[in-house]
């Protein structure tokens, strides 16, 4: 397998590939092309990989991200927060912290590597 290989690539959907999983594990390849999700709240913790594109990542008011140089204000007069991620960077998202990804590029299309764990 290639991280970089796109022959399942979509302009409708994202696509996810397990690429390993077991019960303390699960690591994904998710390919997004220009798609944004919902607000959400995992269970587990989630390391994130941006190997390919760039990307927003939303934190719902209160998360406490301010060491991060990345994070821009929302402008809509909220608490909310974004994070600005570009080819390479990585983030830990903490089990059942808000968020939701805000934005994803299309040309280059972005290739997450997503490892969730407890």
């Amino acid at each position: 397998m290639n991280i970089f290989d796109l022959k399942d690539l979509s302009e409708r959907e994202e696509i996810v590939k397990i690429l390993a999983q077991n019960e303390n594990v699960k690591i994904e390849k998710i390919i997004s092309t220009g798609q944004t999700t919902d607000w959400q709240e995992s269970g587990q913790n989630e390391f994130v990989i941006l190997v390919q594109g760039e990307a927003e990542i939303e934190y719902f008011e209160n998360t406490n991200l301010e060491k991060n140089e990345n994070i821009i204000r929302d402008k809509k007069n909220t608490n909310n927060k974004k994070l600005q991620l570009s080819k390479g960077d990585t983030v830990l998202i903490n089990k059942g912290e808000r968020h939701r990804v805000s934005y994803t590029s299309k040309n280059p299309c972005c290739i997450w590597i997503c490892i969730f764990f407890d």
